[in-house]
């Protein structure tokens, strides 16, 4: 069981036997029953997000592949060997929208200078291990959505931090660009509309800064 349902299970648990002890029996069973079906909820919710996490992780292998075969079998797929393939139409407007919301080194530098909320989405482990980039919160991916949806209150109490609003300028990072990009697109989704990554990740950061350890 995941951190965040960690805590809302503990904390729907204390509540359940408050009302069992008051003698509320209707009340407790609603409690157990919809702590029941959030726990799954969740379970799925992680499920589909490690499983799109892999595709993801596996994709910039098979496209590798397929550009290999390009170069040495141009006559199946129509390429002249020396061309490239080209985005165009809406993958060229695609490319371009994602270069937007990406930031550069220098821009995240200049943005932690404001009230930018930074969210860096590796595992605790990694962060432990090779340290963090200042003034940064860290939420792994896997409790990102759930994070963003939390009561206030609790997403103070978990994370010591106040929760960002979807009107706040958010940038997420990770170690190099791939799950950053995956929350982005995550927040995007749940309605946040300032929301960039930072695509060199903490392994650029390191390379010119020294990172904060915990």
């Amino acid at each position: 069981m995941g951190r965040v349902k960690d805590f809302l299970h503990c904390k729907s648990n204390k509540k359940s036997k408050r009302l069992k002890k008051e003698g509320r029996e209707a009340e407790h069973r609603a409690t157990v029953c919809n702590v029941k079906g959030n726990i799954f909820t969740e379970c799925k919710r992680e499920y589909m997000e490690q499983t799109e996490e892999y595709r993801d992780t596996d994709r910039d292998g098979r496209q590798a592949k397929d550009m290999e075969k390009m170069r040495k079998f141009p006559q199946r797929s129509g390429l002249n060997p020396v061309q490239e393939p080209r985005a165009v139409g809406g993958s060229s407007r695609r490319l371009c929208a994602e270069a937007e919301r990406g930031v550069s080194y220098e821009e995240l530098k200049e943005l932690k200078k404001s009230s930018v909320v930074h969210i860096d989405v590796r595992e605790r482990w990694e962060v432990d291990r090779d340290g963090k980039i200042p003034a940064s919160i860290n939420i792994p991916l896997k409790e990102l959505v759930e994070a963003l949806q939390m009561d206030p209150t609790d997403f103070r109490e978990l994370y010591n931090q106040k929760m960002p609003a979807k009107s706040d300028h958010v940038v997420f990072s990770c170690f190099a660009g791939s799950r950053s990009k995956q929350a982005l697109n995550f927040a995007t989704s749940l309605g946040f509309s300032r929301v960039q990554h930072f695509p060199g990740g903490f392994e650029e950061w390191a390379k010119r800064e020294h990172p904060e350890k915990k």
